[in-house]
């Protein structure tokens, strides 16, 4: 199912979005990074599997231009085209800061997609979850890496595993007894490949104030969308509802930042470098 079709769950992910820090921390790791994916290149090829609107793909496109690199091949392959129209946008404005960029679009499902050229940069920023054999996704995909090309994996993990092992819970897209591709699978996944890589973690947060306040709808949203839920409130049970104000009470998940209580996240920054 594409996500992106679901009305509500755009207006909750649009919430969310507003709220949170997610993208720009992992703007600023890419940045922080840039040396290890580019050093002495004037030429690097990017590859971006669920690129969305691509704000993390311009940040590092521009960090590569300051870096000296003077051209970039660039395809993003993403399913929505409400976000390949915005990404559209997006490069018309921010080209002007970039060298020269092959610019590429390809809508469509990432596991569909398919191409023989070889790539010195593989993004996949907050998509994989929505891949069901991983092991076999990796290896699509690390195969299309150069010699020296890094495939980057960011994804968030803990409350992840908490919220989808909540029994009973009803979720926006998940049957019962089903969730997303979760960090300790994709962990499984890497260990059986064999490939190497190197693993940081990044903390992000998300201003969930207004979800304190039972009338406020934009409150509701953000934590429908972090749940993956449907107006929760009214369509959970009462054990449910119990398990998730728990969850919302604990300090690990949930802390005061400049006096607004802000959901943690812990993201997963994965670098894998080409198998041999």
């Amino acid at each position: 199912m594409n996500y992106y079709d679901d009305k509500y769950w755009q207006r909750a992910f649009q919430a969310f979005r507003n709220k949170s820090n997610e993208y720009q921390v992992i703007q600023n790791w890419l940045s922080n990074n840039i040396s290890r994916f580019a050093y002495h290149k004037t030429s690097v090829s990017i590859l971006s599997v669920g690129c969305g609107a691509g704000e993390p793909d311009l940040i590092l496109m521009r960090e590569l231009t300051k870096c000296g690199v003077r051209h970039i091949r660039y395809i993003g392959v993403e399913v929505s085209i409400k976000h390949v129209e915005e990404f559209r946008e997006n490069f018309e404005v921010f080209k002007h800061e970039l060298c020269e960029v092959d610019f590429q679009l390809s809508n469509e499902r990432a596991q569909e997609f398919d191409t023989e050229e070889k790539f010195d940069i593989i993004l996949m920023i907050q998509m994989i979850y929505f891949i069901k054999n991983v092991t076999e996704f990796l290896f699509k995909y690390t195969r299309l890496l150069s010699d020296s090309g890094k495939c980057i994996i960011a994804m968030a993990s803990q409350p992840m595993e908490e919220i989808y092992s909540i029994k009973g819970m009803r979720h926006l897209h998940y049957s019962e007894g089903k969730h997303p591709t979760l960090y300790s699978e994709v962990k499984r996944s890497l260990k059986a490949t064999g490939f190497h890589y190197k693993e940081e973690v990044e903390i992000s947060w998300a201003d969930i104030e207004e979800s304190f306040d039972m009338e406020n709808e934009d409150g509701e949203l953000i934590l429908d969308f972090i749940w993956d839920t449907y107006h929760y409130r009214q369509n959970q049970t009462k054990d449910v509802l119990r398990k998730l104000n728990a969850l919302l009470q604990c300090d690990r998940i949930v802390q005061t930042i400049n006096g607004r209580r802000c959901y943690i996240q812990y993201q997963q920054l994965i670098t894998i470098s080409k198998p041999k």
